[in-house]
């Protein structure tokens, strides 16, 4: 069986609405990018659907994201926004699943000072629900987080949880960087409970110019940790702008995982994040 591709993590920098502090003028994020643009670098490099992913700390940005969904089937599912300790947390979530494919949560960990703050009491109902009504989690984290995600598997074992970044190690400083072993350990702990994890935002977190060789110390022991069964690609568009172009991210992708066998490769570019967000496999909404 060929799996089809699937972008497992892409943004759209859509109207202003004040409630993203990351767009500026002078990031990827700060121009506008819509689901046209997207349309024609999925068809040029043979990638069928894609997961949106919000940008914004906003129940608001989340709706543009699903209506978007609707208006354009090849976005197969959104990973939205609520916030987890709110009262009303359950609450939005269900308003943002009537409106369209919610397939997980970002609550974006690395804005937070405390590490814990997953941890957090008044967070455990919506996390609760979020495992019991396949709601998956999309953990947006620095490497010294990682210690937090493993205790917040344990609290909810039947969380779908994916590591988005390969946890934003610092690659820009090398191997020599001094929490290496730490971060590996940290995302050995996680795939060992059974979490998954996104091969994607790595040029960003790399010396500008960065290509396979750079990247590879990093990818290699991710992919051996996890296996390409849990490993998932993601382009990052439009974040990956500010490092590199779409077609420069997806060559060097080849070239990482050039030493897989082909049904492997298939795993990591496809068949992982339609396994993880329960996508279809064979159906190509790209060319309704």
């Amino acid at each position: 069986m060929t799996h089809r591709r699937i972008d497992s993590h892409q943004h759209f920098s859509l109207r202003p609405r004040g409630d993203d502090t990351r767009r500026s003028p002078s990031t990827a994020l700060g121009k506008e990018f819509g689901p046209e643009r997207l349309r024609a670098l999925l068809l040029a490099r043979g990638i069928s659907g894609c997961i949106a992913v919000q940008t914004a700390q906003s129940v608001e940005e989340s709706l543009d994201l699903l209506v978007l969904a609707r208006q354009h089937p090849w976005i197969e599912g959104v990973v939205g926004w609520v916030d987890l300790r709110a009262p009303m947390a359950i609450a939005d979530m269900l308003r943002l699943r009537e409106h369209g494919p919610l397939v997980g949560l970002q609550p974006m960990l690395e804005d937070h000072a405390d590490d814990r703050w997953i941890l957090d009491a008044r967070c455990q109902p919506a996390l609760a629900w979020m495992a019991a009504n396949g709601v998956r989690f999309d953990a947006l984290v620095r490497p010294h987080q990682l210690g937090a995600i493993a205790r917040l598997m344990d609290r909810h074992p039947t969380l779908r949880v994916v590591v988005d970044h390969m946890g934003k190690p610092t690659i820009d400083q090398g191997r020599e960087w001094t929490e290496f072993g730490p971060w590996i350990r940290g995302l050995q702990s996680l795939a060992q409970r059974g979490a998954f994890v996104k091969l994607s935002g790595a040029l960003t977190q790399a010396k500008p110019g960065a290509g396979a060789r750079e990247l590879r110390p990093f990818v290699a022991p991710v992919l051996e940790a996890f296996g390409p069964s849990r490993s998932m690609w993601g382009s990052d568009w439009t974040v990956v702008h500010g490092a590199a172009s779409d077609a420069s991210w997806d060559t060097i992708t080849q070239d990482l995982l050039q030493g897989l066998r082909a049904a492997d490769r298939e795993q990591v570019l496809g068949a992982s994040a339609a396994r993880f967000y329960g996508l279809r496999e064979q159906s190509d909404p790209l060319h309704r």
